[in-house]
């Protein structure tokens, strides 16, 4: 029985971790999106002017 309660235990942290990771991936992702779409509009604006 505990066998059992600590291995869904293990289970549960390693998903927690999982998801974490997962977080930060996108966080990533969307950081490059960001500094994609700044440079596309310095560009257009030094177009522009």
């Amino acid at each position: 029985m505990l066998r059992l309660i600590s291995k869904g235990y293990q289970f549960a942290r390693q998903a927690k971790q999982t998801k974490q990771s997962k977080q930060i991936q996108e966080n990533k992702e969307t950081d490059e999106k960001m500094k994609k779409m700044q440079q596309l509009e310095q560009i257009f604006r030094s177009i522009n002017f």
